[in-house]
């Protein structure tokens, strides 16, 4: 079934790609005013002789296809060009709808910006390239928001026709764009004849691009292998080594409930030793490629609960789920062998581990595509965390060859990126920056880090209101599930960066703040029968785990009067596992 899925899904994509290059048409939408920044004109005769005239067989100019149909994408009003330096081909060239002109600039990093009118949801980009059927060009393209700089496509390259077309997945709305460039497969040359871009208007407020002498977060580099031969480049994402030896200490004194917390981890790493190594091909497909379907759709010959074939917070048992059931079994067993190794050194568990990260994401025959992959990303950002979290337990085991090393970490690498090129409104923005920002501690990533701690300050309001509810998840039919569930992806993201030195626990944004949110859910907790908003079926514990990091944190006494309800030691399934071990205060 999920074979045939995926050969309708291309016969589908490629009837739409030819039916939107058969309408397409020039596009006159571009507006072009010189910046002061920019460069003043030179003859370089270098350009002369490595960029020589146009060849005649580049492309013709076509409007960019949205492939929605909608009235609202248009041609982006673009209100002025600049770049890093040119060579005499200046970069209004880029936009003026001629592609016997350019802009040019040799050397790795040199970039074209580009500012909007507005901001507008970014719906193609094509780029022309110079010389492109000679040669493939290579560059990132970042988009500019009210977020700072985002990655809408890292590593990407122009196809043997000269032209790159894409379109960015879901995101904030933009006020520019970026195209840094990194060369040719021949020489260093970055030379753009046409950028051409559609999208729908969002606001006509302009965040206007950040001075030239701000560069935007670069991409991270290629894992280099002397890092990982050095021990620099993983790093324990929720936990540092002096909390670690606490752990440790307390647990062979026998004080409680560490003793109990920490046989029980023991136990769960004896358990995952024996755990059959996962896979998405092991579901009887062949594709690379995760694939689950949604829980609460009910298209399937199973008659609805709900009358509807969407029904909110029932799972359709005949769903196919196995590419998420068989993440989830990896991912636990991940982490509860690298965290048994981390407290007893014992290699066993540090070998195993290694052998499901490979058979997961490095096996040429086994491994995942590290992509998210659209409507499946929530089971992705909430289950892989817990991987990332266990790799990076395990990093000073002297077993672990450099070379696989090296791979996984590329592939974590490649992993958070593309989700970099997501956003949600609702639990799956919460989600998507926690498995960001744990992926990026787990390569220690500074860049992206720091970007996720600006996003979670910039949208804290968005998620928590005034009195602390977690006001997209009201109007669920388990709305007090989904609301821990948003709010334990919040905390996740605070405690890396309380791990960095980052307070998020006490930052507010007016008189908002994860705080405010934990006080109002706590007597909910302690009374889910006085929840008042829908709850069709009885608190699953859904989160309950973070009120051990509450505590800890706080000391607040009414967390505590949480944990003692429900009683210790406490599992957080998502990302900590035993929490109470790990993050509770005796």
């Amino acid at each position: 079934m999920r074979a045939l899925i995926n050969k309708l899904k291309i016969i589908l994509t490629m009837f739409f790609l030819i039916l939107g290059f058969q309408n397409c048409s020039l596009n006159d939408g571009f507006k072009s005013q010189t910046e002061s920044s920019i460069s003043p004109i030179t003859n370089d005769s270098s350009d002369h002789q490595n960029e020589s005239n146009l060849e005649d067989n580049t492309p013709p100019i076509t409007n960019p296809s949205s492939g929605d149909n909608q009235s609202s994408v248009s041609p982006i009003e673009i209100a002025w060009v600049r770049s890093s330096s040119h060579d005499g081909n200046v970069p209004e060239n880029a936009i003026d709808q001629n592609l016997n002109t350019r802009w040019s600039a040799e050397g790795k990093g040199e970039f074209l910006d580009i500012q909007f009118s507005g901001q507008y949801k970014l719906s193609d980009i094509v780029i022309y390239f110079y010389k492109g059927s000679e040669r493939t060009s290579h560059f990132d393209i970042l988009g500019w928001s009210d977020l700072g700089w985002v990655h809408l496509f890292v590593d990407a390259d122009s196809a043997t026709s000269g032209v790159f077309q894409a379109s960015p997945s879901p995101h904030t709305p933009l006020s520019g764009i970026r195209i840094v460039g990194d060369g040719n497969n021949i020489n260093q040359w970055n030379s753009i004849t046409e950028v051409q871009l559609s999208g729908s208007l969002q606001s006509t407020s302009v965040v206007t691009l950040p001075a030239l002498e701000t560069p935007p977060p670069e991409s991270p580099p290629d894992i280099d292998t002397d890092d990982v031969n050095a021990g620099h480049v993983l790093s324990r994402v929720y936990l540092s080594t002096e909390e670690l030896s606490k752990i440790k200490e307390l647990a062979a004194q026998g004080m409680e409930p560490v003793a109990t917390a920490y046989n029980k981890a023991i136990a769960n790493a004896e358990q995952a030793m024996s755990t059959k190594l996962q896979s998405v091909t092991y579901q009887g497909q062949s594709s690379h490629d995760y694939y689950t379907q949604k829980p609460y759709n009910w298209s399937n010959n199973m008659p609805s609960p709900c009358g509807s074939t969407h029904c909110d917070g029932y799972i359709n048992p005949k769903a196919d789920r196995g590419d998420y059931s068989a993440s989830i079994l990896m991912a636990r067993a991940v982490r509860s062998l690298g965290i048994a190794y981390a407290l007893t050194g014992e290699t066993k568990y540090a070998k195993r581990a290694i052998e499901h990260i490979n058979s997961w994401a490095i096996n040429s025959s086994t491994y995942m595509s590290p992509k998210v992959f659209g409507s499946q990303g929530i089971e992705q950002y909430a289950t892989f965390p817990a991987m990332f979290y266990g790799a990076s337990l395990i990093q000073s085991y002297s077993g672990w060859a450099d070379s696989e090393k090296t791979q996984f970490l590329q592939w974590t690498k490649d992993f958070i990126y593309h989700a970099e090129t997501y956003s949600y409104s609702n639990n799956w923005e919460n989600w998507r920056q926690a498995f960001i920002i744990t992926g990026a501690a787990s390569i220690n990533d500074k860049n992206l880090i720091n970007q996720q701690i600006l996003r979670f300050k910039s949208t804290l309001t968005n998620f928590i209101d005034s009195t602390g509810r977690m006001k997209k998840e009201l109007s669920r039919t388990r709305s007090l599930d989904y609301s821990m569930y948003a709010l334990a992806a919040m905390t996740v993201i605070a405690e890396v960066a309380h791990q960095r030195g980052v307070n998020l626990y006490n930052y507010q944004a007016g008189s908002v703040g994860l705080t405010l949110a934990w006080q109002y859910h706590t007597p909910y907790l302690l009374n889910t029968s006085s929840w008042p908003y829908e709850q069709i079926k009885s608190y699953n514990k859904e989160g309950l785990g973070i009120y051990e990091i509450a505590y800890a944190r706080t000391k607040d006494p009414q967390y505590l009067k949480v944990i003692n309800k429900y009683g210790r030691p406490l599992y957080e399934d998502r990302c900590f596992g035993p929490i109470t071990l790990t993050h509770g205060v005796p």
